[in-house]
């Protein structure tokens, strides 16, 4: 069993061509939330929004730990990406 201090965020996503299910938890499996955004532009800030409001309450892994910062990695190209999602 994880201990509280153990615990890490986890954000899965189901990649659709109209519209993304998004799935955000922690590593004892409990889960915050599920949602879906279309692939728009504003689905992606809402996306952004929302995991962002998570990752300031909950850690997740860093390269300290030995990871490559796999959230904020996905953040980065995502956010270049949201001026023209359909690229």
């Amino acid at each position: 069993m994880l201990n509280p201090q153990s615990l890490q965020l986890r954000v899965g996503v189901d990649v659709g061509s109209r519209c993304h299910h998004v799935a955000v938890g922690l590593t004892d499996g409990s889960l915050f939330e599920d949602f879906e955004i279309p692939h728009t532009a504003e689905g992606f800030r809402e996306f952004f929004a929302r995991i962002e409001g998570h990752a300031k309450r909950h850690p997740y892994p860093s390269e300290r730990q030995g990871a490559r910062r796999g959230i904020d990695c996905l953040l980065f190209a995502m956010r270049r990406s949201v001026s023209n999602p359909d690229k």
